[in-house]
């Protein structure tokens, strides 16, 4: 979901039943650069929770990040990581802390709780890629190949849906893409040698992937180098 940052103060925790891990990331609408001293920092702070019990019998809160990350005086020239960076946290409940100080307008934070069956389906397409690829190397035409070919095949679509049709930050975008291209190098590979015709990923899905890896593009361009010029 998207919380607005408020001029006001505003407390609320967010829970995401079931999910492996949540994703939470600052987005914003850029502020005219003659306006830029008269807002104050920082404008939200993300907590966990910690083991054990604290007062009144609440469990405690722990500080993770807050937005923006803010940068010592003294290694502003050193620091080179992002300011508002997107954050995997391996847990199913945060405590958020808004407003307090006057946030640019248009700012807002975006947290996604990720269901169990990705990071498993990550981590099976990887280890199938593996054993598929070292079946080939070693025995040329295993009789089980086709079946790891098949098994890798379906991981396909399920991944290519996440980016092009639900969407994700891009922290975990990244990560989708990765998966995918191991299972097409694999596919591509084991195919290749039979002469086989190898077009796993429908021509509708074509495009999106090609949009939303630019997206990461920008993404990584704009959060490491604040004045936007690519590399």
């Amino acid at each position: 979901g998207e919380y607005p940052i408020p001029d006001g103060k505003d407390s609320t925790d967010v829970c995401c039943p079931g999910a492996s891990f949540i994703v939470v990331s600052c987005s914003e609408e850029k502020p005219k650069s003659d306006s830029k001293a008269s807002y104050k920092y920082p404008w939200a702070k993300v907590y966990s929770y910690r083991g054990g019990q604290g007062k009144a019998g609440q469990m405690p809160l722990q500080e993770v990040i807050r937005y923006p990350n803010e940068i010592p005086q003294s290694a502003i020239h050193q620091y080179c990581g992002p300011t508002h960076p997107c954050l995997i946290l391996p847990t199913d409940r945060i405590h958020l802390r808004l407003g307090g100080c006057s946030p640019h307008p248009g700012r807002h934070l975006t947290v996604v709780g990720v269901p169990q069956l990705l990071p498993l389906l990550m981590t099976f397409s990887h280890s199938l890629s593996i054993k598929t690829y070292k079946s080939f190397q070693f025995h040329k035409k295993p009789s089980n190949i086709d079946a790891c070919c098949i098994g890798l095949s379906s991981c396909l679509s399920p991944l290519i849906n996440v980016i092009c049709q639900i969407g994700c930050a891009p922290v975990l975008t990244e990560r989708i893409f990765k998966s995918i291209s191991n299972i097409l190098w694999t596919l591509n590979t084991v195919l290749s040698v039979d002469s086989t015709q190898f077009s796993p990923i429908p021509a509708k899905f074509t495009q999106g992937l090609i949009q939303e890896l630019e997206n990461v593009y920008e993404f990584e361009c704009t959060a490491f180098n604040p004045s936007g010029n690519k590399p």
